[in-house]
């Protein structure tokens, strides 16, 4: 499917965690559900933000789009910076994230991803000229 740079097992392993890492964003279940495991304290006050009122739970499910490119996007850009990902890599990864944000998303979470996407591609040193 797509080549390493010799040797790199750690790239190799990274890369099958951005489906996953993908796909648990875009399942995260509503916020009351979060109730049902215990929160540290730093978790505690973004989940009682969010469940205030159904705006906030809707800007808060809305933002996984975001966070979503943002990290994955930044992580491809790392692993191309530190010569562990090839170019071709980059771009192939890099459009099929788009590709599947523009076949599953609603018109404002496919702006919110751009947006993610924009932001570390700004970010991202090595990444701007690339994508």
């Amino acid at each position: 499917m797509f080549q390493l740079v010799i040797g790199d097992e750690r790239v190799a392993e990274l890369m099958k965690l951005i489906p996953l890492v993908s796909a648990l964003l875009l399942s995260v279940a509503s916020v009351e559900a979060a109730e049902s495991y215990p929160l540290k304290k730093s978790e505690e006050w973004l989940f009682s933000a969010c469940a205030k009122s159904e705006e906030n739970k809707t800007l808060c499910s809305v933002l996984k789009y975001y966070y979503l490119a943002y990290h994955q996007i930044r992580l491809l850009c790392d692993l191309r910076t530190e010569g562990d990902i090839t170019q071709d890599i980059l771009e192939t990864k890099a459009a099929a994230m788009i590709d599947a944000a523009r076949r599953v998303s609603s018109q404002f979470e496919l702006e919110m991803f751009e947006l993610g996407y924009q932001d570390a591609i700004q970010t991202a040193g090595g990444c701007s000229e690339s994508l």
